[in-house]
């Protein structure tokens, strides 16, 4: 899993199919938040609190795209959240450059 900042500016992660998975427990095949598609890369978002794939991260990722300064808090709340989750089941977080 690779945590980066967004083109919008906010925190996101890069994960495998596998890595969620095993985030959510595994018990049946993740789909996207957005569309409900089943992609082998995902974008955990935690401003929006979903998970979402290629394609409508890709959509979801501008940099015009305006959100208030409550959002944060929020973020920061999730980030911790996915961190403490991601840990727990075995799943390492790398930090994108």
């Amino acid at each position: 899993m690779i945590k980066f900042k967004t083109e919008c500016g906010y925190i996101a992660y890069k994960c495998t199919y596998d890595e969620i998975m095993s985030i959510h427990g595994g018990i049946a095949a993740y789909r996207c938040d957005k569309c409900s598609a089943i992609d082998e890369t995902y974008y955990m978002v935690p401003v929006l609190n979903g998970a979402y794939c290629s394609k409508c991260f890709d959509k979801w990722n501008n940099p015009v795209v305006p959100y208030n300064q409550g959002d944060l808090a929020f973020q920061n709340s999730f980030i911790k959240y996915i961190e403490e989750l991601a840990k727990s089941v075995g799943v390492s977080i790398k930090t994108e450059d």
